[in-house]
């Protein structure tokens, strides 16, 4: 039986859905791909109808995973928050400081003249 376009853009949206869940809540390393396509109710073969790699995938996911949560018009910090707290229990830093010995001098944040 043949698919047509538009299941296979559900099948896509429903494995980038499952992908970016599992990869947050267990790690890349940690899911393979038979279990994001079982996630997503598809059979391990068609995965490679859609990525050429798990690495591809993973580059996809992040990608899906942003446009939905940027859709509402939040900036990256937004997304970041969102898609890092739910599951993982992580926060952004509020401040970051660089290099974390010593705190920035004026002259390092001067911009540099290139050589």
């Amino acid at each position: 039986m043949r698919v047509t376009q538009e299941q296979m853009r559900e099948n896509r949206r429903r494995i980038l859905t499952e992908a970016s869940r599992l990869f947050r809540e267990k790690g890349y390393e940690a899911v393979g791909v038979a279990e994001v396509m079982k996630a997503a109710g598809l059979t391990h073969g068609g995965f490679y109808g859609h990525f050429a790699s798990k690495e591809d995938l993973l580059a996809h996911a992040i990608a899906h995973a942003a446009a939905e949560k940027t859709s509402s018009g939040a900036g990256l910090p937004a997304f970041l928050a969102a898609y890092l707290s739910p599951l993982t229990g992580m926060t952004p830093p509020v401040a970051v400081r660089w290099p974390p010995s010593r705190r920035m001098s004026a002259s390092d944040r001067r911009p540099r003249a290139p050589p």
